[in-house]
């Protein structure tokens, strides 16, 4: 009975939030200087894995409102990263998804950056006229253009919502490309700039990005107006990039793409000793979940040696399930993909709240959240839904604190649950 009353009290202070104590903890001066390189140019000017586990069946994902979705926020990123289009060297942009149904798409939301007093080299002259083309895949370019609009960049709307006004036809499973390109009379003057997110790799096995997105760079001979060839979007080896999108159908629920826009970089939380992140969530699933393993993102700080420890914990703190990785397997140079599989798999009943927790014997890691679009018109099925990532410094657990606001339910730790 004292079992039930408590899963019901944790469930209800995932969802509603509770405010805790805790307070940022410190972090080592050489991890600083990590996230500051890995973040350098944050949203950075530029004119140019293995999969995890089996993802969930659409009717069983378990915890959010879309399938792709249920086993957490499966993206890593590092910073934000734009792409001219147009420009100075007139450069263009495809993100490529993959429909979840067959019928119509009606609009796209997607993540628009100019120049402002503290930052340039993202935009200029007017802004130029954005095309936005929703064409078939062929490939893996784009092909055939099935619709577009046209948009004047601007200030006002970071994130614009596009509705094509001939709502083309899409097929369940096939592969489609939102090309974005610019029409001005003077690309190369007047332009803006689209984000993307981007994470740092090392080689490392991955979470499998939702949807089938990926981002390509494509070239122009007429400075920005009409490709002439593509490739993969990529500037270091080992980068993956993932595109800010939305993609809506015609019909209620019928999203697809991600819909996280930033990574709270500047907000590490040092991870050991009193130290800890954790992921609190509920299972939705009406049969409940197993979880049979665990990724989660983070850097080790400096020299430390301590293991990382991932459990599975209740919102109280009782064990459940818990895995180590040895410390000399995870980078000191920037955030890394760790994974763990459980001696044996937990089950998590409907409604039943529980945490992701990182742990080690001393403060020897670090990590930081992404933060979920939907305050900004993207839909709740291109994030993870069912929680929110938190800290602590010994004391109670608390939101992440970012932007001036403390305690936020808007951020999710970059992890992912394996469900058998």
């Amino acid at each position: 009975m004292r079992r039930n009353a408590t899963r019901a009290r944790v469930r209800r202070d995932v969802l509603e939030g509770r405010r805790g104590r805790g307070s940022s903890g410190r972090l080592a001066a050489a991890f600083v200087a990590v996230l500051l390189l890995a973040a350098t140019g944050c949203s950075s000017a530029t004119s140019g894995g293995a999969a995890a586990g089996r993802l969930a069946a659409p009717d069983d994902s378990g915890l959010g409102h879309a399938a792709a979705f249920g086993r957490g926020a499966l993206i890593g990123a590092d910073s934000l990263s734009n792409t001219t289009i147009g420009g100075p060297k007139g450069t263009v942009l495809a993100f490529r998804f993959r429909s979840g149904w067959t019928g119509r798409v009606t609009a796209v939301r997607f993540s628009v950056v100019v120049n402002s007093d503290v930052r340039t080299g993202y935009s200029g002259g007017t802004f130029g006229r954005l095309r936005v083309t929703l064409a078939d895949s062929r490939g893996g370019h784009p092909g055939r253009m099935l619709a577009s609009s046209v948009i004047h960049p601007s200030r006002q709307d970071a994130f614009p919502l596009v509705r094509f006004p001939v709502s083309p036809r899409v097929a369940a499973g096939r592969h489609y490309q939102v090309v974005f390109t610019n029409v001005d009379r003077a690309p190369r003057r007047n332009y803006a700039s689209v984000n993307a997110l981007v994470q740092h790799g090392h080689g490392e096995s991955l979470p499998r990005v939702p949807d089938g997105l990926a981002a390509l760079l494509g070239t122009t001979s007429d400075g920005g107006t009409t490709p002439v060839s593509w490739g993969r979007r990529a500037i270091l080896r080992g980068d993956r990039y993932v595109p800010i999108l939305d993609v809506s159908g015609a019909a209620p629920g019928q999203h697809v793409g991600v819909g996280y826009m930033e990574a709270w970089v500047s907000r590490p939380k040092s991870i050991g000793g009193a130290d800890g992140v954790r992921q609190v969530f509920v299972t939705n699933a009406a049969r409940g979940i197993d979880v049979s393993g665990a990724w989660l993102r983070v850097a080790r700080l400096g020299a430390a040696s301590a293991p990382l420890e991932l459990r599975l914990e209740t919102p109280g703190g009782h064990v459940m399930a818990a895995a180590s990785v040895p410390a000399d397997r995870i980078s000191t140079r920037s955030p890394e993909w760790v994974h763990v599989r459980f001696g044996n798999p937990v089950h998590l009943g409907a409604g039943e709240a529980a945490a992701l927790r990182a742990a080690a014997a001393s403060p020897s890691y670090a990590t930081f959240p992404v933060r979920k679009g939907t305050d900004f018109g993207f839909d709740s099925g291109t994030v993870f839904t069912a929680g929110y990532a938190q800290f602590t410094t010994g004391g109670d657990w608390t939101g992440w604190d970012q932007w001036g606001v403390s305690d936020r339910r808007d951020g999710d730790l970059q992890f992912a649950l394996d469900l058998r």
